[in-house]
């Protein structure tokens, strides 16, 4: 279980942030899950500060494009040491 999502109560209004990320960070490797789970919450924090009310549909779009984004570092980082090898 991730350390936030045990203390989602504790939050005061980024519960909803809490629980999209959760449920998104499975595919995420065990080491980085936490780091990407922060950077979810962090994302759909900054969105809605700026933004203001906005629809749950549209932080679970934010929410996987930060995961995507992960994936896409990963990748890119792999293809370059590929060929130090």
């Amino acid at each position: 279980m991730s350390w936030l999502y045990d203390r989602r109560e504790q939050l005061d209004g980024l519960r909803p942030f809490v629980e999209i990320a959760h449920n998104l960070i499975y595919p995420v490797p065990y080491h980085d899950r936490d780091d990407v789970e922060q950077e979810i919450i962090i994302t759909l924090k900054r969105i809605t500060d700026r933004r203001g009310e906005i629809a749950e549909n549209y932080l679970w779009g934010a929410a996987r494009n930060v995961v995507r984004y992960y994936w896409r570092k990963q990748y890119r980082q792999a293809r370059r040491l590929r060929h130090l090898v």
